[in-house]
């Protein structure tokens, strides 16, 4: 392939997986608390949820005053890897790639991988 060219990093593939992604900005106008006994609960846009931490992806709601995760209620919730390797981990078991693969070449622990399966 004349002209062809490859990008060159000198981040390794493992390195590039496994490093924290740049999230977006958060913004409390587009969720709603998640907490059940919230008088505010599904209300989007209405002012009662606020940043408690942007570093950690968290809201807290006004009326209820309990903070959540921007994760609460998705496959990710709970994960401490980033969002594109757990999306490749379960793109791979849905392609039948055994578990102890996976733990080999990503360096993850048997349990996470397992626990994807559930």
């Amino acid at each position: 392939m004349e002209g062809a060219e490859i990008e060159k990093s000198d981040e390794s593939w493992h390195d590039m997986f496994m490093k924290k992604e740049q999230s977006e900005p958060m913004n409390p106008s587009h969720i709603f608390c998640p907490n059940l006994a919230c008088c505010a609960r599904g209300q989007i846009g209405a002012g009662n949820i606020v940043i408690h931490d942007r570093q950690r992806q968290r809201s807290r709601c006004k009326a209820c005053r309990k903070t959540f995760s921007a994760n609460r209620g998705t496959m990710f919730e709970g994960l401490r890897k980033p969002t594109p390797l757990i999306v490749i981990v379960v793109t791979l078991l849905a392609y039948g790639c055994p578990v102890q693969a996976i733990v080999h070449v990503f360096g993850l622990d048997e349990r996470t991988v397992s626990g994807q399966l559930a």
